[in-house]
């Protein structure tokens, strides 16, 4: 399970970059919900997959524009721990970006 954490800022990107960034979340929620309502699954793994195609460096420029990373292992526990540092976390007045589904791989 990984967090990635970030205070509200403006990014400077080129405009073609986030564009493609920002289309590559909306087509990969798109997919993630029609997957959902057309009953092919859960829809946690298909919007990471779509997303990736579409701007396969987009974990890593999330990743290099936040300000911290936290990355949960272990046996059992992952998915609990991982929501309440969530929590925390934007209790303290950030953003989280994680998967509330408890998916932990990339695609997902």
């Amino acid at each position: 399970m990984l967090l990635l954490f970030t205070r509200p800022r403006s990014q400077s990107r080129s405009p073609v970059h986030e564009l493609r960034r920002r289309g590559a979340i909306l087509a990969g929620r798109v997919a993630g919900r029609a997957s959902q309502l057309l009953g092919r699954g859960g829809g946690t793994a298909l919007p990471g997959l779509v997303a990736g195609r579409i701007a396969p460096d987009l974990l890593e420029s999330i990743a290099l524009a936040s300000e911290g990373v936290v990355l949960v292992t272990g046996t059992n526990g992952k998915t609990t721990t991982a929501h309440l540092l969530a929590t925390a976390v934007r209790n303290a007045g950030f953003e989280v970006m994680a998967n509330p589904s408890g998916s932990n791989l990339e695609r997902g």
